[in-house]
């Protein structure tokens, strides 16, 4: 698997266990399909006002709507480790559509697409020989991440497979500069594998490092064999949620996700599933309602 690709799939994996919530007092986790957001109206500064957005004519106001929900979906996405830049670029096409950006800003570091389809299918979304296949739905934005060369201008090509209509939004991202994993962390994974225990205790390390910086964690909840939590978005914003996760418990919990996520589709296959069409929290839910969830997990010792 690709860096790139891992680092995307790393980003999935978490976002099926972790919230941010608004709501000092609203901490209750719930859990996330891959890529997928159901976003609701708030304010995002700057990169979403009418006037910043290059695009095709916005012709009704049910669109309009659909490209706030883009953006939102977008930001909702990379928040957690970077900032939208710039002015996004939004494009309305049938079978393949066509974003162009122009040079990216000073710190940029990626690319953000987002994505909305009028019929259920996948997308590949490429820049600069670079791509990522996407699923898309209706009424859904769907949100990727891709590298490409900062500097000159960069055009963003998104075709639908059945060649429907999309609505895609792209923008420059800035990536936070996080720190490198702690000593305890770096213990952990170095005879090549994690146990549950160890991941557990890197949580616990996470969530006293968050403490630290004034947001503490909502109580663990949910069934083995993760950990379930909420971050709060002043966490986010501040950029403390990114720094506590990638020194305490960042390597660990993709390495034990990774590592039950493989086992999972390997032993729901055996008993005639195919765990590789399903998310992590569809594969975990059909384990448990075969009664296979003991059997194929590994000692969580």
């Amino acid at each position: 698997m690709s860096t790139e690709l891992a680092a995307d799939r790393d980003t999935a994996l978490r976002a099926v266990l972790v919230e941010t919530s608004a709501e000092e007092g609203r901490r209750a986790p719930r859990r996330r399909r891959r890529w997928m957001f159901g976003v609701g109206a708030f304010a995002l500064a700057g990169a979403l006002t009418g006037a910043a957005i290059t695009t095709t004519a916005i012709a009704s106001a049910d669109q309009a709507n659909r490209v706030f929900r883009l953006g939102a979906a977008a930001e909702q996405q990379v928040k957690t480790h970077g900032v939208l830049l710039g002015a996004p670029v939004v494009a309305d096409a049938s079978g393949t559509a066509r974003l162009a950006l122009r040079s990216a800003p000073p710190g940029a570091t990626r690319l953000a697409v987002s994505l909305e389809c009028f019929d259920d299918g996948q997308v590949v979304a490429s820049v600069a020989g670079v791509s990522e296949t996407v699923d898309c739905s209706v009424d859904t934005p769907a949100v990727t991440e891709l590298s490409a060369p900062v500097g000159p201008q960069q055009t963003v090509t998104v075709a639908a497979a059945a060649g429907g209509r999309i609505l895609a939004w792209a923008s420059w991202i800035r990536d936070r500069p996080l720190p490198a994993a702690s000593a305890q962390q770096n213990a952990d994974l170095s005879d090549g594998r994690v146990t549950h225990a160890e991941y557990l205790a890197a949580y616990s390390r996470y969530a006293g490092c968050m403490a630290e910086a004034g947001y503490p964690m909502a109580p663990v909840t949910g069934a083995p064999p993760f950990v379930f939590y909420a971050v709060p978005d002043a966490a986010v914003d501040a950029g403390a949620d990114g720094t506590c996760y990638a020194r305490e418990f960042a390597q660990v919990d993709r390495a034990w996700q990774s590592t039950l996520s493989d086992l999972d589709v390997t032993c729901l296959a055996e008993h005639g599933v195919d765990g590789a069409r399903l998310s992590i929290e569809q594969q975990l839910a059909e384990l448990r309602r075969l009664g296979l969830l003991q059997a194929c997990l590994p000692s969580q010792e």
